[in-house]
């Protein structure tokens, strides 16, 4: 049998092409869409990466200063640290260098003619050192003056060196005065030469 209707079959095949066609249009649209949408995406992806990437280096370079910063104290603590630990110990010691130097003016009022020149405080490995440089008016009292000096309660249990002694002698064989040099060695301390 011939069919006739061709103007039906025209139309369905038209119809059946149309379909298809908008079907077609519909899934290239949502490719379109997808494939938008898959770009904002690794756009915004990114975006984020490289925004995170320099907050992470500014982030480094932020803690290089900071840690160029830290390493300039340390080198400035370690330059000062001496000093600061000498302020420490003379702080300590305060108290006692008043009581040494109560007991050595109480100890020279004590021997008449005794005259304290100079006195400076050494530093050594085993302790500090008080050296005092002076006159008496004979041996015989620079001897007891030495040894009252080393009974004292913060002299060490060694006994006073004498530095120099130098003899002026004075009308007939007598002695007109005898300048010296002595050193005290305090017990239990540390310092610096003062």
């Amino acid at each position: 049998m011939i069919n006739i209707n061709l103007i039906a079959e025209r139309r369905a095949k038209r119809l059946r092409e149309m379909i298809i066609l908008r079907w077609s249009s519909m899934v290239v649209v949502v490719v379109l869409f997808a494939m938008i949408g898959l770009n904002v995406v690794a756009g915004y992806t990114s975006i984020t990466e490289r925004n995170n990437q320099i907050y992470q280096k500014n982030k480094l370079d932020q803690m290089d200063k900071d840690k160029k910063v830290y390493d300039a104290t340390l080198t400035e603590l370690d330059k000062i640290k001496p000093h600061i630990l000498l302020i420490k110990q003379v702080r300590v010691s305060e108290a006692v260098w008043m009581i040494i130097l109560a007991d050595i003016s109480k100890i020279s009022a004590a021997y008449p003619g005794i005259t304290i020149t100079n006195i400076t405080a050494n530093s050594t490995d085993k302790g500090v050192d008080i050296r005092m440089a002076g006159s008496a008016p004979d041996e015989k009292t620079l001897g007891e003056y030495m040894v009252s000096l080393s009974k004292t309660d913060w002299a060490a249990n060694e006994k006073t060196k004498v530095g120099t002694i130098s003899i002026e002698p004075g009308p007939g064989n007598t002695v007109k005065s005898v300048h010296f040099e002595v050193t005290v060695p305090v017990a239990d301390m540390k310092g610096g030469d003062l």
